[in-house]
C-alpha cells in the first residue's frame, strides 16, 4: 500500500466531533407563558370568563 505525504495531514478539514459530556438532550422551548392583560384581576379571579389557549403539534 503507497504511503501519504504528509502534507495531506497539515490542515484539518472540517469540524472535530464534539466531545459527548458536552452533548445534552434537547433544549427548552423559549416560549413558556404569555401574561397579558390586567393581571391583577386574573390572580382575583375577577373576570366572568376565563379562557386558555393550547397548540397541539
Amino acid at each position: 500500500m503507497a504511503r501519504k505525504p504528509a502534507k495531506m495531514y497539515r490542515s484539518a478539514k472540517g469540524q472535530s466531533y464534539t466531545r459527548r459530556e458536552y452533548t445534552g438532550g434537547i433544549p427548552n422551548s423559549r416560549i413558556t407563558n404569555f401574561h397579558m392583560g390586567n393581571r391583577v384581576a386574573g390572580e382575583k379571579r375577577e373576570f366572568p370568563v376565563e379562557l386558555t389557549l393550547q397548540v397541539d403539534n
